[in-house]
């Protein structure tokens, strides 16, 4: 997870890069976990290597609601370019693994 981290800086502009770029993490622990809403809270809540991840202070917590409207606000381009940095990340990784 650590090299999508850091692959991951390009995706958003500058102006709103600290927004899209939290949704855009989410995103990703979400697409890599294929969990809903609710488990991506609790795993972005309760896990130190996801808050790391997703740069969360310890006690931050997000609702799922939050969760679920800011990931749905993403553009088609910006999932298509989450899309392209997972498959990229996997055939680096020859495709097998748990992602967890």
């Amino acid at each position: 997870m650590r090299e999508i981290r850091q692959k991951q800086m390009p995706l958003t502009p500058a102006c709103h890069r600290d927004l899209e770029q939290a949704r855009e993490l989410a995103a990703i622990v979400k697409v890599l976990f294929g969990c809903q809403y609710r488990s991506l809270a609790f795993y972005l809540t309760d896990s130190t290597c996801l808050k790391a991840f997703y740069r969360i202070g310890i006690g931050q917590e997000y609702k799922k609601s939050t969760l679920q409207k800011n990931i749905n606000a993403l553009s088609a381009e910006t999932w298509e370019k989450i899309n392209r940095l997972i498959l990229g990340y996997a055939e680096n990784r020859g495709g097998a693994g748990d992602p967890h």
